[in-house]
């Protein structure tokens, strides 16, 4: 790619509150989620144009969000525990 930005990500759009909510689920986390005033610069949407990254990385997003986020949350517990 030589230095050019693309965005990754899914083309579906998530808010944080469903990426929270999805965590809780399956961490089975008790805890409160408590929401906080939006910041005044802070976009409301971000939806990714993946087709940079399509075109130059030969890839597109092939894991669910569901599957993507306890990847991530197994990959943490076991970087926390070393």
């Amino acid at each position: 790619m030589n230095g050019e930005i693309a965005n990754i990500g899914s083309p579906t759009e998530t808010t944080i509150l469903q990426l929270a909510k999805k965590g809780k689920a399956i961490t089975k986390c008790h805890s409160e989620i408590k929401l906080l005033l939006r910041q005044p610069d802070d976009p409301q949407r971000r939806p990714p144009d993946m087709s940079k990254a399509n075109r130059i990385l030969k890839c597109s997003p092939s894991l669910t969000l569901d599957e993507g986020v306890r990847m991530m949350i197994e990959w943490f517990l076991q970087w926390r525990s070393r």
